[in-house]
């Protein structure tokens, strides 16, 4: 049993990676490492919207409800609702009443829903077999859930700035065009077919009866802002990478306007 130096112990070392990194860097999955070693328990992060943000099996307690899982897993349905139920920590829950597969043997297991302000972030799951979990393990657990939910809230914000940053970035380029340029730019991404490939802006320009300068101006406009990478291969075409991932919501949404 887990005594009140070792939690104290446990709570510093949380801390320690937490100080060691700072809160932007995406530490959560080491957190959770961190804490199913101190707790001697299987952990599974499963964010608001189903999906296995990271699992770590404790290899000595063997049949665990979570065996069959692998991180990056979307739960089903059913379970991740289930789960965004659980508002409060619950000692005691049972696994399988979530759609966890049955567990072998007596699994004990507990569940602390995770917060940012108003906003779900997930549930994080402590389960093995054996032995219940006592109170002052069950503060450390609290103690790892507030620090792992800070951490994948912050990287999950600065994910989202990034996204809304290249969002904008190609609202601006797709804004630069011309009408010709932006009918050039629906053929070439059409014919892409995905975020890389080759392309020969001649027969493009021969398709749409445009010249080729078009072609050119509109990829020079792309490239210019960040958002595509190309390397000329000769008589081979063109080979075009788009870097920036927004670009074919961006440009479906302004199509549409």
């Amino acid at each position: 049993m887990m005594t009140e130096e070792m939690v104290l112990k446990n709570i510093r070392n949380l801390n320690r990676m937490m100080q060691r990194h700072g809160i932007s860097k995406p530490i959560y999955e080491d957190l959770c490492a961190m804490s199913s070693d101190m707790l001697d328990a299987s952990v599974l992060f499963a964010s608001k919207e189903g999906e296995v943000v990271c699992l770590h099996q404790n290899l000595g307690h063997q049949g665990s409800s979570f065996a069959t899982l692998q991180s990056g897993e979307m739960l089903d349905e059913n379970c991740a609702s289930s789960l965004n139920r659980v508002l409060d920590t619950w000692e005691g829950a049972k696994a399988e009443k979530f759609g966890f597969p049955q567990g072998e043997g007596e699994q004990f297991t507990v569940m602390i829903p995770m917060e940012s302000g108003a906003e779900r972030m997930g549930t994080l799951i402590y389960q093995r077999g054996e032995q219940d979990f006592g109170t002052l393990e069950v503060a450390v657990m609290e103690f790892a859930a507030a620090i792992i939910c800070i951490n994948y809230a912050q990287v999950m914000m600065a994910d989202r700035e990034k996204k809304q940053q290249q969002a904008e970035i190609c609202r601006g380029a797709l804004s630069s065009l011309s009408y010709s340029e932006l009918e050039a730019s629906i053929s070439i991404f059409e014919q892409l077919g995905g975020k890389e490939g080759m392309l020969v802006a001649s027969k493009i320009a021969d398709s749409q009866g445009i010249t080729r300068s078009v072609i050119v101006n509109a990829l020079r406009k792309f490239e210019s802002a960040g958002i595509i990478e190309s390397r000329s291969l000769g008589m081979k075409g063109t080979y075009i990478k788009v870097t920036n991932p927004t670009l074919f919501d961006e440009m479906k949404k302004y199509i549409e306007k």
